[in-house]
């Protein structure tokens, strides 16, 4: 498992523009990352949506690493 954590924006305050664009936003930071790889990988943003049709991010993601 792997992450990483930016304070790098979209742009447009705190708006994330639904979870699809925040992948991308997560997949172009990667692919701009200096480690090896980075932009080969997927990454997704963890990101949690509500009402109708909503998305859990540990659904999107995964329950990360049992301590």
């Amino acid at each position: 498992m792997s992450f990483f954590i930016t304070s790098v924006g979209m742009g447009d305050g705190a708006s994330l523009g639904g979870v699809a664009e925040a992948d991308a936003h997560c997949q172009k930071l990667a692919a701009a990352s200096i480690a090896r790889g980075a932009g080969q990988r997927t990454w997704h943003a963890d990101l949690s949506t509500q009402g109708p049709g909503a998305v859990n991010d540990r659904d999107r993601i995964g329950q990360g690493p049992l301590i």
